[in-house]
């Protein structure tokens, strides 16, 4: 598990790899897509491009955070839009898995994270967070 210091540049590295002038740049032209509309992304264009750049960044942001103990992950969830990527990015994530590069490992580590963050959403301590807005388990809400 990882000490208090070690946590805090966790959380420092994941809200550090988000607001990188090319991560922002990916988020922009993504987000004028439907999630859906992202499953059927073919290499060699833009979309795939900032799919894979943003799908690759949260997967190590959910590598780094695989150390983090409950309490450091609660924290963690509290401050990170987790569940919001995963659902923008999940179809993506499974075309780029299973058609594309045929490699079952990709972006597993960060539909792990969202599974841990759906599971948190529903506990005592993140329920204050969830909306209720979304069937697939909420979202966080942030300032």
């Amino acid at each position: 598990m990882a000490t208090d210091e070690e946590a805090r540049q966790i959380f420092f590295r994941a809200t550090q790899l988000r607001s990188g002038e090319e991560y922002r740049r990916a988020g922009r032209l993504i987000r004028l897509m439907d999630p859906q509309e992202l499953g059927h992304v073919t290499p060699k264009n833009d979309v795939y491009g900032a799919a894979r750049l943003q799908i690759g960044t949260w997967d190590q942001i959910a590598r780094s955070a695989q150390a983090l103990s409950s309490d450091q992950l609660k924290e963690f969830f509290r401050g990170q839009p987790v569940g919001h990527m995963w659902r923008r990015l999940q179809y993506a994530a499974a075309k780029i898995r299973n058609d594309i590069l045929k490699d079952p490992n990709y972006g597993l580590a960060f539909q792990d994270l969202n599974r841990r963050y759906a599971e948190w959403l529903n506990s005592p301590d993140g329920s204050r967070f969830n909306t209720g807005d979304d069937p697939g388990g909420g979202v966080a809400m942030f300032c």
